[in-house]
């Protein structure tokens, strides 16, 4: 398996809830990570062929968690 590349984490706050969104590039296809920034458990995951498209699908899945 492959390394993770560009990585990235960002913070923001969805549905007043503060949240880290950590995404990054495995082989073809970009994943990210919605998660509480406290204490971090895991809100929505999702996959895309590019990272706007994973991001989008992930946050638009902890919009409805939250």
């Amino acid at each position: 398996m492959s390394n993770a590349q560009d990585y990235q984490v960002e913070e923001r706050r969805i549905n007043d809830v503060a949240v880290k969104i950590t995404s990054y590039r495995l082989g073809d296809a970009y994943y990210c990570q919605v998660a509480n920034a406290d204490p971090g458990s895991t809100i929505a995951r999702a996959e895309g062929a590019t990272r706007r498209q994973a991001m989008d699908a992930a946050i638009s899945k902890a919009v409805k968690q939250l």
